[in-house]
């Protein structure tokens, strides 16, 4: 679980630079690099059993966004889904380290 949450956020440091050269010049091919990132982090938050509930419909939403040209609110879809799978990562985590401090001795 450790490595998940590591390449989540290794994941999210890369997310960055692209996110602010695809706010710049809009184009879709940078757009949907960034939809891309968010959709692998979403994939490990579902293997990590851990997905929230909104999260593939932003990106369902951050896609249509890119689509119509809307490459703003597009990137704001992906930042809002992304953080939501850093969180259920986070969540994730602690889940797993939680559970031990639960059971009865």
């Amino acid at each position: 679980m450790r490595d998940v949450v590591t390449s989540a956020l290794v994941l999210a440091a890369c997310l960055a630079l692209p996110v602010a050269r695809a706010a710049d010049d809009s184009r879709t091919p940078a757009v949907e690099g960034v939809l891309e990132a968010v959709e692998s982090l979403r994939a490990q938050a579902v293997t990590a059993g851990h997905e929230w509930l909104g999260t593939r419909s932003l990106l369902d939403e951050a896609r249509a966004a890119a689509a119509s040209g809307d490459a703003a609110r597009a990137l704001e879809l992906a930042e809002q889904a992304r953080r939501d799978c850093e969180l259920a990562l986070e969540q994730a985590r602690r889940e797993e380290e939680a559970w031990q401090g639960r059971v009865l001795r």
